[in-house]
């Protein structure tokens, strides 16, 4: 194995070592002091512009922009929907598993399983489960309320009677 450089390796080696040279000259040399140089800004009196009020064209001259609003497709105004006659409804049973039970002199925690959470989360007596209130919690079963109507969760056994998780 040589040690001779070619005449490329040589001029490129000298390169490197010029850059690297002049590298830690801008790394330890301290930046030169800058000062920002003060200029006088002219002052311009020029008299203020005093516009003549005008007047605000009446109400009704906009109707036919109103009647036919610009960013809507049909350019018919927009109606609220009727919200429908039943909000004494009960909300839909919840969509839960009950995973499990905690129970000690003071505590009583239900643990379920929900579509809208990737784990399980624990429930007191008085949390709400997709609207639905925790009114009792016992060792093999928990009760929900809502409004007059009641429902029972216990445990999956072998998972839900449908074959599917909670959501699916």
């Amino acid at each position: 194995m040589s040690l001779e450089l070619t005449r490329a390796q040589t001029v490129l080696t000298l390169m490197c070592l010029a850059l690297a040279m002049l590298f830690a000259y801008e790394i330890v040399t301290p930046p030169p002091e800058y000062a920002v140089p003060q200029i006088a800004l002219a002052r311009h009196n020029s008299p203020a512009v005093h516009w003549a009020a005008a007047p605000a064209p009446p109400a009704d001259t906009f109707a036919a922009a109103d009647a036919r609003p610009l960013f809507n497709q049909s350019r018919k105004p927009y109606i609220e929907p009727l919200k429908p006659d039943a909000p004494n409804a009960p909300p839909p049973p919840p969509d839960a598993m009950l995973i499990g039970v905690i129970m000690d002199a003071q505590i009583r925690m239900a643990l379920m399983k929900t579509p809208a959470t990737p784990l399980a989360q624990s429930f007191a007596v008085g949390a709400t489960v997709e609207g639905w209130l925790v009114t009792d919690i016992e060792a093999d079963h928990v009760d929900l309320r809502s409004g007059a109507n009641a429902l029972t969760l216990t445990f999956a056994l072998h998972g839900p009677a449908n074959g599917k998780a909670p959501g699916h």
